[in-house]
């Protein structure tokens, strides 16, 4: 539908330029409102494909950035137990006297596998967050130029996509039906060179009247040929007073 839609638009437009003088005014008009009514279809359908595209290239970036984000707040939460346990362990150490030993050691091993077992799950959050950096970054590929310009123009990444498509959409249908116009205009113009290099030059020459030269006057020709024998009429022999070829 979109091709069709695309394609009317053009062969309208084509249409108009061809045949605009001779064309009646209500028909203009129709043509006319529809060659703008399909440019503004056609914008919002490049509108919603180039915003399809992006939020496909960043659905995946964003789960990423948000699984990212809780990682690193479990690490902060994490740190922050560690920290809470080895304080409190100094606290719980020094209040005891200094010939309970043996209770400090306990209370000493008691903190430390606590703090052990903190440390193995920070651990293991700082590998998952490494591996979601890594993955932002290959995923972020796409979409790299994008967060620079955000980033040059201290703004964010939707405010800029949606200036670019505006931008694209302003470029695109109105450079396509100029296009179509130049193809046109070229075309006539082509034709038109065709006519003039397959004609015949003719050049007239004027010349003066007493410049032209009289034709000489033919004489009529005096025929020397003798009457034909043919037209001779036979002679006639008389004998004897008759007639011998009677």
């Amino acid at each position: 539908m979109a091709s069709s839609l695309e394609l009317g638009k053009l062969v309208t437009a084509s249409f108009l330029h061809r045949y605009w003088h001779t064309l009646s005014t209500w028909i203009k008009v129709y043509l006319v409102t529809g060659c703008v009514t399909l440019v503004f279809i056609t914008s919002i359908g490049i509108f919603g494909y180039l915003s399809k595209a992006y939020q496909g290239s960043t659905l995946e970036l964003n789960q990423i950035n948000l699984e990212l984000n809780i990682y690193e707040e479990e690490l902060d939460r994490l740190k922050e137990n560690k920290t809470y346990l080895m304080e409190e362990m100094d606290i719980q150490i020094s209040s005891l006297p200094d010939n309970y030993i043996t209770a400090k050691k306990n209370l000493r091993n008691e903190y430390y596998a606590q703090i052990s077992e903190v440390t193995t799950q920070i651990g293991e959050v700082n590998s998952k967050v490494s591996d979601l950096k890594l993955s932002m970054l290959q995923t972020g590929a796409d979409v790299g130029p994008i967060l620079y310009v955000a980033d040059a123009f201290n703004t964010d990444v939707d405010t800029v996509v949606k200036w670019l498509i505006f931008i694209l959409i302003l470029v695109f249908d109105p450079l396509a039906v100029a296009l179509v116009l130049a193809t046109n205009i070229a075309l006539s113009r082509l034709k038109d060179s065709k006519k003039k290099d397959s004609g015949v030059a003719r050049t007239i020459i004027k010349v003066p009247v007493n410049q032209i030269e009289p034709e000489p006057e033919q004489k009529p020709e005096i025929s020397n040929t003798e009457p034909s024998e043919q037209n001779t009429p036979p002679a006639k022999t008389y004998v004897g007073g008759s007639d011998v070829n009677g």
